[in-house]
């Protein structure tokens, strides 16, 4: 099993940390112009000669930094799991200043977006999304981001003022970011983005106010 974990590492670990400055640069580009062709022409259409070429550099110079189009997904979705968790994380300070209806609100909007004016990292998202279910790797990250993310939420939770134990505020948490796969289940099978968030705030709602101080 170890040596598994290892040649999956290896298979998507970039070529080369890029330590000078150019070379942050053009795995910027890289980066940038991946995201960008997701978003344009989603996951199905993403090669590596479309990557290199809106990213401005040759298949080649690609090659230095990326071993393949997995590992460019890979990166992509490290940094999208990361920027979730730093989106929400100021929320702790603000759950305990305003009722649990705005708080959940604010959560929304700063992961997703307003519904029918989605973030663009929501874009990315659902691309990435369908990535995961292609590659292992990704699923195995995501499996240690959903821990995480429950942890975060059952501190934003517990700071509004749940009367819950820290086990429960964990389910809960993982429960409420279950809503991100759903959502994306839902929408893919022709649901609308604004009844997803409506109808998913009012079930949370429902099941977090159980937990406040009557």
């Amino acid at each position: 099993m170890a040596e598994q974990t290892v040649n999956k590492q290896r298979k998507i670990a970039p070529r080369k940390a890029p330590s000078q400055e150019r070379s942050k640069q053009k795995v910027n580009q890289i980066l940038t112009a991946a995201k960008q062709l997701l978003i344009s022409d989603g996951l199905e259409k993403l090669t590596n000669n479309h990557i290199a070429k809106t990213a401005g550099m040759s298949v080649g110079s690609l090659y230095q930094y990326f071993p393949n189009k997995q590992a460019i997904l890979y990166r992509l979705y490290q940094d999208w799991l990361e920027s979730v968790k730093d989106e929400i994380r100021p929320l702790i300070l603000r759950a305990s200043e305003v009722d649990l209806e705005t708080l959940l609100e604010e959560l929304f909007v700063s992961v997703y977006g307003r519904p029918g004016n989605p973030h663009e990292d929501s874009l990315i998202e659902s691309e990435l999304l369908k990535a995961m279910g292609l590659y292992a790797e990704l699923q195995e990250i995501d499996a240690e981001h959903s821990k995480a993310m429950g942890e975060l939420l059952a501190e934003i939770f517990l700071a509004a003022g749940l009367t819950c134990d820290e086990e429960t505020a964990h389910q809960l948490g993982m429960f409420t970011y279950s809503f991100d796969v759903a959502r994306f289940e839902f929408i893919k099978a022709g649901g609308q983005q604004e009844l997803a968030f409506t109808w998913f705030s009012q079930s949370l709602l429902r099941v977090l106010g159980q937990y406040l101080p009557k």
